[in-house]
């Protein structure tokens, strides 16, 4: 299957961009990421299992991950600003990673 230049272009770019902003895609970026998905497949389940299913509270979900990504990238240009090394973005990691697999639990 060949894939469009452009299209490719475009992915690298995003790819680029995104590991940037935050701050690197280390392990705790890492993490985060897996457990985000996870609850947020979780939390569909348990509304299909609860018959309750609803694309404004999937929505809902969907911009909650987006901001939680947004936090890690405001405290990764904070930390540039100030010269201090990944430590703040990492905290937040951190208290994000066990926000996420505490609401899994649920």
């Amino acid at each position: 299957m060949k894939i469009n230049f452009e299209f490719q272009l475009l992915l690298t770019a995003s790819a680029s961009a995104t590991s940037y902003l935050l701050g690197g895609f280390d392990k705790s970026i890492q993490i985060l990421l897996i457990l985000a998905i996870f609850d947020y497949i979780t939390g569909v389940f348990k509304s299909i299992i609860n018959k309750n299913l609803s694309s404004y509270v999937g929505f809902k979900g969907i911009i909650k991950k987006i901001c939680l990504f947004v936090v890690i990238v405001t405290t990764v240009q904070i930390e540039n600003a100030i010269g201090q090394p990944e430590t703040i973005h990492n905290l937040v990691a951190y208290a994000f990673i066990a926000n996420e697999s505490i609401s899994i639990l649920k």
